[in-house]
């Protein structure tokens, strides 16, 4: 943990080798890492800076996400071409959905959707939230990895 006004650190939190994705909870009462070397998935209480629960993913999960709402965690798992949708209160398994090959990038812009770029197909997945399966692929240029949403211009 960063202390970015004075500019030190605050705190190291020991998680797992490999720790790649983190992301802050829309209450900023938990963190949550990945690490894509020991295929686990941490959460971290902001207020204690400890790890309170853990859970184990896919191989090599590289992104975690937590849905604006807080309630689920979305991870894509680049080697095994799997997205899975935990229960971010008890850190359990809700759904595996199988996508493209090596999901990369990802974006949840709501409760409802999120997006997985698939690097070694070429593809975008656009994932139904709530019926927790894949709507439909989009066809990219070589080699998809970061995604950003842009809402519609009102």
């Amino acid at each position: 943990m960063l202390d970015l006004k004075n500019k030190n650190i605050v705190k190291i939190i020991f998680t797992a080798p490999g720790t790649e994705g983190i992301s802050l909870a829309p209450a900023e009462d938990f963190v949550y890492a990945s690490s894509v070397l020991e295929n686990t998935v941490f959460k971290i209480d902001t207020k204690t800076l400890q790890v309170v629960q853990t859970g184990t993913t896919d191989r090599s999960p590289v992104r975690v996400l937590v849905t604006p709402d807080g309630q689920r965690l979305v991870i894509n798992n680049s080697a095994d071409g799997t997205v899975q949708v935990f229960d971010a209160a008890s850190m359990t398994l809700i759904k595996r959905i199988k996508v493209g090959r090596q999901p990369i990038g990802i974006v949840v812009p709501d409760n409802h959707r999120a997006y997985v770029a698939n690097m070694r197909d070429n593809t975008v997945s656009v994932i139904d939230l709530d019926k927790l399966e894949v709507m439909q692929d989009i066809s990219t240029g070589k080699k998809p990895d970061g995604l950003a949403f842009i809402p519609a211009a009102h």
